[in-house]
């Protein structure tokens, strides 16, 4: 079986993709962790928060997204799976909160 990996937040799968595919989920990631520490995505404009629409966006983009939309305050980590129910968590991008 070939390897998967999965991008969760929290308990939910956001995108996925073949081990050998790995430069797809390494840029997602760098695109979402830049986007998640620019101090002004989390500035109200217009009554919304910019950060959700600028991650959603890296998502789309990436071209392996699962979803539409996701937590950003949930914790996002990286999973590897050679089985349905054999996962290990590979890499932590951020954890729960703020």
């Amino acid at each position: 079986m070939e390897t998967i990996l999965k991008l969760k937040s929290g308990r939910k799968v956001i995108a996925e993709c073949r081990a050998s595919e790995i430069n797809k989920m390494s840029k997602l990631l760098k695109s979402l962790k830049t986007e998640y520490v620019k101090d002004e995505n989390y500035e109200p404009v217009n009554d919304t928060i910019p950060a959700f629409e600028a991650m959603f966006s890296c998502l789309k983009k990436s071209g392996i997204n699962k979803v539409e939309l996701f937590d950003i305050f949930d914790s996002l980590s990286v999973w590897s799976f050679t089985s349905p129910s054999d996962g290990i968590k590979v890499h932590t991008a951020w954890k729960r909160g703020f």
